[in-house]
């Protein structure tokens, strides 16, 4: 209850017993809203959020991990999205062929190395590794007698289900905006001189961006990171090597690359908060973080 009101009551008649109750509500709401706006969300309060204003910009609070993740962590991957395509934009501009023409000037035997480094971006070795196994350990945790040791199967087989969605999202993404965006690669430039886009184009010399090479190599890595965070400096370090092969060996532009890694990036990030929702390899936990579940058994 606020000072003002209760001078105001203890200054009144003897009738404030009768009204204290409403006073002292209304004060509290007075000083509820000074502190922050409670939003009842989903009904009867069973999950609510407040607006709190701190500094001069506004944070949502919420008590509900999933409105949290849906207003804020979303909110900052669109922004962090819309910034790497103004990167992106930049790097078309500014950078591609000066970058372009200094990869092509390198030796050829750094050419050679990273010729061989690049293969490690094939999609293709990934899907197949991560989803044979995973289906066949799903298979397995069906198969088995024991309780637990099925719940440990198939714990494992959504984690490499998890690498092999990760993989899969962000190379069909690419390849639809590569057909869409239609972007001549560098040995069109240097051949016969274009430098631009044909959208709609199906021909594999027009589909220089995104780069599905540093997509995968980059989904990978953030996949492996979400997994097992106390690595993920050595799955980017691997990763560098493949995703910059591409421009090395003048199949893609700055920006190619960068847009792949970053497409990859988003898609691995969403898939991980939709399995988080449904409570599959990550959860969220009470500090409206996302942890993995690890597969161990009860015994």
């Amino acid at each position: 209850m606020c000072p003002v009101d209760c001078q105001h009551l203890v200054k009144g008649s003897r009738k404030k017993s009768d009204n204290s109750g409403y006073a002292g509500r209304e004060g509290t709401a007075r000083t509820g809203i000074l502190k922050s706006t409670n939003l009842w969300l989903l009904g009867r309060g069973e999950s609510w959020g407040r607006v709190m204003i701190k500094g001069g910009s506004i944070a949502l609070g919420v008590e509900s991990a999933w409105i949290g993740v849906l207003w804020e962590r979303r909110l900052l991957a669109a922004l962090w999205l819309v910034w790497a395509c103004w990167v992106c934009l930049l790097s078309m501009n500014a950078f591609d062929v000066v970058v372009s023409q200094a990869a092509r000037a390198l030796p050829e035997d750094i050419h050679v190395v990273f010729g061989i480094i690049t293969v490690a971006g094939l999609g293709k070795w990934y899907l197949l590794g991560s989803g044979l196994c995973s289906a066949g350990l799903a298979v397995a945790a069906r198969a088995a007698s024991d309780q637990d040791r099925s719940r440990v199967y198939r714990q494992w087989s959504l984690i490499l289900l998890f690498v092999f969605l990760a993989v899969l999202v962000s190379g069909l993404v690419v390849e639809v905006i590569k057909v869409s965006v239609g972007r001549a690669r560098p040995k069109v430039l240097e051949l016969v001189g274009f430098y631009g886009f044909l959208p709609g184009n199906f021909r594999a010399d027009y589909h220089s961006f995104p780069s599905g090479h540093a997509a995968t190599a980059a989904s990978v890595a953030m996949a492996l990171a979400y997994l097992r965070p106390d690595l993920r400096w050595l799955a980017f370090g691997c990763a560098l090597p493949v995703i910059l092969s591409r421009v090395i060996i003048n199949a893609h532009f700055l920006a190619d690359i960068m847009g792949g890694s970053a497409i990859a990036i988003f898609t691995t990030w969403m898939l991980r908060e939709w399995f988080a929702s449904r409570t599959l390899v990550f959860s969220f936990g009470t500090d409206g973080l996302i942890h993995r579940i690890f597969p161990t058994r009860s015994r």
